[in-house]
């Protein structure tokens, strides 16, 4: 080899280093600590949402069609549906609180049938063919993550970079999923399994809207597993009020008719 020729390769070794194996290093701000961390602080920023929801399903046939929902969310778990009849008028009404759920269902001339009982997510199952506890719908709603008291088990970067990916189990040992934005950490998607590792519902978000900085997605549509039949749902706010001056609790309790 020509002595300048040598030269040259000798200056780029110098320059390059030996050939080395590659290895995948996580981008620094896509940790699980910070992952976990700023999915928390996203969720601090949503704590209410009122309007009207349409839903929608397929595969039940006493939701087949659409049922026109009036809803208040709060954190982290005040529920109030109103189920609107085929005349507009309440036919069903529902309200959660931390400590009881009530149920008023208009049973056409009949006597109102009131309920009291302690929190639970059958009631929510009947209303929405959802398995969602209260506090779950107030989270699924509003695009709260599971992180707390979660770990994460996996976390992947999708190719493009805008995305990731989190397995997150909670002290219970249920596992969930979910896909949030990179740059906002906004979620994209939330899958929810049991302890057995058996997926419960999947739920995307779609059409967002900016409100006061926060993205808030306008539309749910989920794909449920519930008592081993599988159908979907979807949930599109038509008359949304994100955020803004707290409801009063009283709101979330049903007096006797």
């Amino acid at each position: 080899m020509p002595r300048s020729d040598f030269l040259w390769l000798l200056l780029l070794i110098l320059m390059t280093g030996c050939p080395k194996t590659m290895r995948f290093h996580p981008t620094p701000h896509l940790t699980p600590e910070v992952v976990l961390q700023n999915l928390a602080k996203e969720g601090q920023r949503r704590y209410q949402v009122s309007g009207t929801f349409v839903a929608k399903s397929t595969g039940i046939k006493r939701l087949l069609g659409s049922v026109e929902l009036d809803v208040v969310a709060k954190v982290p778990a005040f529920l109030h549906i109103s189920v609107r009849s085929f005349f507009n008028q309440p036919a069903r009404i529902f309200a959660a609180n931390n400590e009881k759920m009530y149920l008023l269902e208009m049973l056409g001339t009949a006597e109102p049938n009131y309920v009291v009982q302690s929190i639970n997510s059958k009631v929510i199952e009947e209303i929405l063919s959802l398995p969602l506890s209260p506090q779950e719908v107030v989270d699924v709603v509003l695009g709260i993550a599971p992180v707390q008291d979660a770990k994460v088990l996996d976390l992947k970067l999708s190719h493009t970079g805008e995305f990731y990916t989190a397995r997150l189990q909670n002290k219970e040992g249920k596992m969930s999923e979910i896909t949030a934005r990179v740059v906002d950490h906004v979620l994209m998607q939330r899958t929810q399994y049991d302890a057995a590792g058996k997926k419960i519902y999947e739920v995307v978000y779609r059409e967002f809207c900016v409100v006061s900085g926060i993205d808030f997605s306008h539309r749910l549509d989920f794909e449920v597993n519930l008592k081993n039949k599988s159908h979907s749902v979807i949930l599109k706010g038509e008359s949304i009020r994100f955020n803004g001056e707290l409801f009063e609790d009283a709101v979330f309790q049903i007096d006797p008719p």
